[in-house]
């Protein structure tokens, strides 16, 4: 649902803040009465990061690369990890390696990774890409 959008029966969509939606049960998630609020952002920002470790099969013997350490990325590594994975954190601070190692990322990295989240936004024409690959 995207904000300020004409919905099948042409209504004005209410983006992220609507007081009550339809929706096919099968996306829905019922949220017990007992959970904290703040839970919300979470279930969020982890699906958002778990689904593609999922998708692409992240897990033991996998190495996975996970490029920014923000908040998506903090997820990322702790996720990928608790999966199995072998997590290489890709950024341009140094700053951060510390704090990667202690979410459980490796410092090392050995073959090239087969999933990369991207928890960054691309330029447009700045023509990001991984140095050993060419993936954007």
């Amino acid at each position: 649902m995207v904000f300020s959008n004409a919905d099948r029966d042409g209504t004005i969509t209410q983006g992220g803040y609507p007081e009550a939606i339809v929706a096919n049960e099968d996306f829905v998630l019922r949220e017990p009465e007992t959970l904290d609020p703040a839970a919300a952002a979470l279930l969020c920002a982890g699906i958002t990061v778990y689904a593609p470790l999922k998708r692409w099969g992240a897990g033991p013997g996998k190495h996975v690369a996970v490029l920014g350490l923000g908040g998506l990325g903090h997820l990322g590594v702790k996720i990928a990890k608790a999966m199995g994975a072998e997590v290489t954190v890709l950024s341009r601070s140094e700053s951060k390696r510390e704090a990667a190692l202690a979410l459980g990322a490796t410092d090392s990295h050995r073959g090239h990774p087969r999933l990369i989240i991207r928890t960054r936004t691309a330029r447009p024409g700045s023509g990001d890409r991984c140095s050993r690959c060419g993936l954007r």
